[in-house]
């Protein structure tokens, strides 16, 4: 069955600036985007949800998931009192809550989110919030970086050599994921990451694992730090 989703502000990514206050997803794929009278007709008889005054349900309180989903939600016309963002202190809290409460809205980090589809087929991805956060920074080219690695100056000059080779390493962790998804995903189970390794195989393709290094790092991450910044001030 369907489900309607009205009072939000989506980019659809149609063309640059496009927006649409409603949605509508049936079997994970949108059948429908426009306005909430628009999306009500298209579903008719089908489960609706009213994004305004909906609590969100995630982890991360105090951490950068906080910081980027109240910055995805302010650049979308939301405001503290329209979403209730409730905190839990592991993923898999988020995912049982999803699981007992049909309409209940969460926010999941991979692996988690496609551990969780699989285990539940009522729950469907709506929005990837990387590629929400890329659409709102087309101009400034910041990415939703997640993870760094940062080492002191004083250490940098006296471990040059064992830095570069770290980092050539990572390099080539990084595309080993992509290039030889199979045995990476045995891998991955084997050590514990992921309990299974068809899990890993089919959520490392949304994990967006990379390894970006100097001026470009730079031009990607300077802009998230900032936005992070401003939500702390």
């Amino acid at each position: 069955m369907a489900t309607v989703y009205v009072n939000g502000t989506v980019y659809t990514m149609r063309h640059e600036g496009d927006q649409c206050t409603a949605f509508v997803v049936e079997d994970g794929k949108f059948m429908y985007c426009g306005t909430d009278e628009g999306a009500r007709a298209f579903g008719e008889g089908c489960q609706v949800v009213d994004l305004k005054g909906k609590t969100v349900y995630m982890t991360g309180k105090g951490t950068t998931p906080e910081y980027v989903m109240n910055y995805l939600l302010s650049e979308n016309g939301l405001t503290d009192g329209d979403v209730t963002l409730e905190f839990k202190s592991e993923a898999t809290e988020v995912a049982s809550v999803l699981k007992e409460d049909s309409s209940a809205v969460g926010v999941l980090p991979q692996p988690f989110a496609t551990a969780a589809c699989i285990q539940n087929e009522a729950l469907k991805p709506v929005l990837d919030l990387t590629e929400q956060w890329n659409l709102l920074n087309k101009e400034n080219g910041s990415q939703l970086v997640t993870g760094v690695t940062i080492v002191r100056s004083d250490f940098l000059k006296e471990n040059e050599e064992a830095v570069k080779l770290f980092i050539e390493d990572h390099k080539a962790s990084a595309a080993y994921t992509s290039e030889h998804l199979d045995e990476a995903a045995e891998m991955v189970a084997a050590l514990g990451i992921v309990e299974k390794a068809p899990i890993a195989k089919k959520a490392m393709p949304a994990c967006n694992i990379v390894c970006i290094t100097g001026e470009e790092m730079l031009s990607q991450a300077i802009y998230l730090f900032w936005k992070l910044l401003m939500q702390n001030l």
